[in-house]
């Protein structure tokens, strides 16, 4: 926001809380998870770095099973689904952008 005094030279006022409230409650918005309106830096900047810090990338990956494993039928095409998506390095579920 800027403002023009009587003299005519502008004086700049900026609230970076707020940008910075805003940013990462949009890049949290794209991710998936859900921020209440009326939460603040305080609040909103740990829920950000805690997704930030366990967002899994999206990379090519070597999937080895154990000998022991035994996958209920139930769940094996879950499993394989799982697997299958592990190994070229597709994001499970809905597409999240990186933030």
């Amino acid at each position: 926001m800027v403002w023009i005094d009587l003299e005519g030279t502008p004086d700049l006022t900026i609230d970076f809380e707020a940008n910075w409230t805003g940013i990462l409650r949009a890049r949290l918005v794209a991710a998936g998870c859900s921020v209440k309106a009326n939460e603040d830096a305080q609040e909103i900047s740990p829920k950000y770095f805690n997704v930030e810090k366990r967002r899994i990338e999206a990379k090519p990956r070597v999937v080895r099973l154990s000998r022991e494993l035994c996958c209920p039928a139930a769940h094996q095409a879950g499993f394989d689904l799982v697997r299958v998506k592990a190994e070229p390095g597709r994001i499970y579920g809905r597409t999240r952008p990186r933030i």
